[in-house]
């Protein structure tokens, strides 16, 4: 199944506008006092995250900010692999049509 489908590039479409409606700019990850760890951009706080031992907020918040910085830079590769792909399927088969005789 080919992942190039109406659902798929909705879901694109989605995480796009999603992310162009987010805070803009980077997003950095630092501590605060009591247990409270915050994700800012501009030094502006983007969110809040709590510590608790089951869940602890430093690798959550470094995950929320390193995600977002790299989002537009996953999706555009993304975009140019899907693009190379359909060409080299649409090169493999017009070589084999012209083998058929086609």
């Amino acid at each position: 199944m080919e992942n190039n489908t109406p659902i798929f590039d909705a879901a694109f479409a989605e995480l796009r506008r999603l992310h162009a409606a987010a805070t803009p700019g980077e997003w950095n990850f630092g501590s605060s006092k009591g247990g409270r760890w915050q994700v800012h951009a501009a030094g502006q706080q983007v969110a809040m995250i709590w510590h608790t031992t089951a869940h602890p907020a430093s690798s959550t918040g470094v995950y929320i900010a390193a995600i977002h910085n790299a989002f537009p830079a996953l999706i555009d590769r993304l975009e140019r692999a899907e693009a190379e792909r359909d060409e080299l399927r649409d090169r493999v088969e017009a070589h084999w049509a012209e083998l058929r005789g086609e």
